[in-house]
């Protein structure tokens, strides 16, 4: 099992926080993989109301010039980065029939990556 590094949880404990609804974070990309020292960490928001990526829009970045590259819910399958931190981070995610996002257990998923590839998921919030 892969276990989610100090400075990722603390960040997630605040982003919760700032969001204040109901929602599910998950880890996704490569850290979520298992590749060790990551340059930066993607995140997922689910299940939070609608509006929620805009309020967010709406207030500065947790960190700036940030490891943190954050997806939010904005319809179903549909992910958009409130504070889009750089050329290669993605803007938005989903909305695409090749997407597939899987659930698998009450903590693991998989959705489809570049070129097809199955990637996994890891969620840590709320802890299952």
């Amino acid at each position: 099992m892969i276990t989610p590094p100090t400075e990722l949880t603390d960040f997630v404990d605040r982003l919760v926080k700032l969001i204040f609804d109901p929602c599910e974070v998950w880890w996704i990309g490569s850290g979520a993989a298992g590749k060790q020292n990551p340059k930066d960490y993607d995140l997922l928001v689910k299940g939070c109301p609608l509006g929620t990526c805009e309020r967010l829009a709406g207030q500065p970045p947790l960190e700036k010039g940030s490891r943190f590259d954050l997806l939010v819910e904005i319809g179903p399958d549909k992910y958009r980065a409130p504070w889009p931190t750089d050329d290669r981070a993605p803007k938005h995610l989903g909305g695409d029939p090749a997407w597939k996002w899987t659930q698998s257990s009450p903590s693991r998923a998989e959705y489809t990556g570049e070129g097809g590839k199955r990637c996994p998921s890891i969620r840590l919030h709320p802890q299952p």
